[in-house]
């Protein structure tokens, strides 16, 4: 479970979802007293916190559980120490996803970190699966007015590229938009967030072979969207893969070509 690895202060501050440690602490606070089942008193409390690298006074430690007690995350049960309510668990379960959610969309933006064509291809590997699917969804499940949207974003892209202006952002949110018509919120979600990356790195370079195809990707981005319109599934799936595989072959294509000038333009090895 991806859950156990959020049982240090640490691992949970990575995750940038709690604002402050005392947060941090009842979260793992509410944790221990869950995988009790039985419940968990006090002074257990403390040991189990103090095993995991947190030191907490008694004091401390009795106020932050007054006030779990107090929200109606936890019950007391006599002199079996305390349990999580039906609310608590429900919280739980609320803060185990964003937790996950939170670490992975870190994990995303450190995977991107750089700023070279590895990254984009990168992305490229785990968008392009995503993006195929989505296209077929999106022609079953798409409503007229996102269709009429998808259109609208194709004609700018054009009149950008025509007009020889940045079209990096116009031309990713196309496939934002399909994503999200496909009534899937985990790929619409998953492929927003490699878009989102990859604007940040597109956008960071001052040289980008793709911005030279700008005139073709914008002619492939309306033939897609025909393809929606028309409700054509098939065709809408081979115009993207054509779509990822014209962009793929142009980066290969100019970091080969780098690799060899950077070669040519390079001193000769001294003689030995």
């Amino acid at each position: 479970m991806m859950t156990e690895r959020f049982t240090d202060l640490k691992t949970i501050a990575d995750s940038e979802l709690f604002s402050s440690r005392m947060e941090m602490v009842k979260y793992m606070m509410l944790r221990l007293i869950g995988q009790s089942g039985t419940g968990l008193g006090a002074w257990e409390m403390q040991i189990s916190l103090r095993e995991a690298g947190v030191e907490l006074s008694t004091a401390t430690a009795g106020r932050y559980l007054k006030e779990l007690d107090s929200s109606g995350l936890t019950a007391k049960l006599s002199n079996k120490g305390r349990v999580l309510t039906d609310r608590g668990r429900s919280y739980m379960e609320q803060m185990d996803t964003e937790l996950i959610s939170s670490y992975l969309h870190k994990g995303v933006k450190k995977a991107a970190g750089g700023g070279e064509y590895k990254d984009l291809f990168d992305i490229y590997a785990v968008r392009i699966p995503i993006e195929l699917e989505s296209v077929r969804l999106c022609c079953r499940s798409a409503s007229k007015e996102e269709i009429a949207e998808i259109g609208r974003y194709a004609e700018s892209y054009g009149q950008l590229a025509q007009g020889g202006e940045d079209f990096t952002n116009t031309s990713l949110d196309f496939h934002v938009l399909i994503a999200n018509a496909t009534r899937n919120q985990f790929m619409a979600a998953l492929l927003e967030m490699l878009i989102f990356e990859q604007k940040k790195i597109e956008n960071s370079l001052e040289y980008l072979i793709t911005r030279r195809y700008g005139l073709l990707f914008s002619r492939q981005h309306q033939e897609i969207y025909e393809s929606i319109r028309d409700r054509d599934e098939e065709r809408a799936v081979h115009l993207m893969q054509v779509h990822f595989d014209e962009i793929i072959n142009a980066m290969r294509e100019d970091q080969s070509a780098r690799k060899i000038s950077e070669k040519e333009a390079s001193p000769p090895a001294p003689a030995h």
